[in-house]
């Protein structure tokens, strides 16, 4: 076993620093965040039903869609705090932090204010099948944080700090689920779930400010008008609008609970959740090596292109294998771990469970590739790859929805990855390399 290991898993900490701690403890995460989606979901059935359940899963994906508008800011900002930490430039990073936590707020006002003037036109017109809820102000108090906070996360990210920033997380997530457990059952509706969400995120700032304090990480409000100018220009500009329509038209891909929202209502929501969150949960757990790996590969890129391909190439047999063995898995046992789980809320349906198994190669599969073309800013193959894959998808969902309810989302997935998506990332991948 010990063999085993060594020839599979630890030589990866020999050219990736610090990989070991970094995918133990992002694996560590997820394994909390798993846990307590799992357990949280059968208590927000029971105490909200399945309408209001489904409303709440709505607005949290929502919180996530609307990054659709940052995605030129996200991934450029990461990159460029990535590269000045490779370049030891401290003046630059601290004001690429603050000025993109600058951007992140302001955007994060505005999206609320066009949301909700748009929301209420689109329920006058009868368009989206239910109105804000009560909570909406809760929502966007959480919202303003989540937001404000991303930038912390990218700070951590860039200085290879990855397994503080899991800990922080998984802080976090303990404390929201033991809060939802005492306080649910007492008052038995979603402001509730709103104030533990707000309160979690306020730790995790306290948080932030201790481990930067104590990282002694120098991030002061100083602001420079040539310093300004140099970030402006490499976020608004060639790099930030690769990072910004391939940020967009990935978002619009992974918003299935989006589009079922939009198109068939939040019980609806509801549903996909219960016959989707198993399959989704191993497609997060087995594509977090792709996340644990982005700093080394941005580093590389800069410095050395022949160390990407040998990560690449000593990474893909191992990883492809994981993930064929968890698909078959999922396919045998997925049915009784759901009745395990939900018990009669659960999906008796076998074509939900090879649906799902199939899906998860497609996605897994892609993640890897795209998260390679991603790292190197090979923008022109992944925005071409990308949109044809969500233009397949969304023309399969449309035409199958009335027949196949929520499972034509799935089926988007699958049509659009094995017809296209893995033929084309693999493709573009090998080009980069050349």
């Amino acid at each position: 076993m010990i063999k085993f290991l060594n020839k599979n898993i630890f030589k990866f900490d020999n050219f990736i620093p610090n990989f070991i701690e970094n995918l133990s403890s992002t694996y560590f995460l997820y394994f909390i965040l798993s846990i307590s989606q799992f357990l949280l979901i059968p208590l927000y059935i029971k105490y909200l039903g399945l309408s209001s359940f489904g409303e709440l899963m709505f607005l949290i994906s929502f919180v996530n869609f609307a990054s659709i508008g940052t995605g030129f800011l996200s991934g450029s900002l990461l990159r460029m705090l990535g590269e000045y930490n490779a370049k030891k430039d401290e003046l630059n990073f601290m004001h690429t932090y603050r000025l993109g936590k600058i951007i992140f707020i302001f955007y994060s006002l505005m999206f609320l204010l066009v949301t909700f003037i748009i929301w209420n036109f689109l329920s006058i017109a009868n368009v989206i099948s239910f109105n804000l809820p009560n909570s909406f102000i809760y929502f966007c108090l959480y919202f303003i944080l989540f937001y404000e906070q991303i930038v912390d996360k990218q700070c951590l990210q860039s200085i290879n700090k990855i397994k503080l920033l899991n800990y922080i997380e998984a802080i976090k997530t303990i404390y929201f689920v033991v809060m939802i457990f005492i306080l649910l059952p007492i008052f038995k509706d979603d402001f509730t779930i709103w104030i533990v969400l707000i309160s979690s995120l306020i730790i995790q700032k306290i948080l932030f400010f201790i481990f930067f304090y104590n990282l002694d990480i120098k991030l002061k409000w100083i602001l420079t008008k040539d310093n300004v100018k140099i970030v402006l220009r490499k976020i608004f500009g060639k790099l930030g609008f690769g990072y910004g329509i391939y940020g967009i038209i990935n978002l619009v891909y992974i918003s299935d609970i989006i589009i079922i929202g939009f198109l068939l209502g939040s019980e609806a929501v509801a549903k996909f959740i219960i016959i989707w969150k198993i399959p989704e949960t191993i497609v997060l757990l087995i594509t977090r090596v792709t996340s644990v790996i982005e700093p080394t590969i941005i580093k590389y890129d800069t410095n050395s292109k022949s160390k990407v391909i040998h990560i690449y190439n000593d990474l893909l047999f191992r990883y492809t294998f994981i993930t064929i063995l968890a698909s078959v898995t999922y396919l045998i046992v997925g049915k009784y771990l759901s009745f395990i789980w939900l018990g009669d809320e659960a999906s008796n349906n076998f074509y939900h469970y090879l649906l799902g198994s199939i899906a998860i190669v497609c996605m897994c599969y892609n993640k890897l590739h795209s998260t390679f073309l991603y790292c190197q800013t090979m923008f022109k193959s992944l925005i071409t790859v990308s949109l044809i894959e969500l233009i397949i998808k969304l023309i399969v969902v449309i035409i199958t929805y009335k027949y196949l309810n929520i499972s034509s989302v799935i089926l988007g997935i699958i049509v659009s990855s094995l017809f296209y998506s893995m033929y084309a990332y693999r493709k573009s991948l090998i080009k980069s390399f050349i």
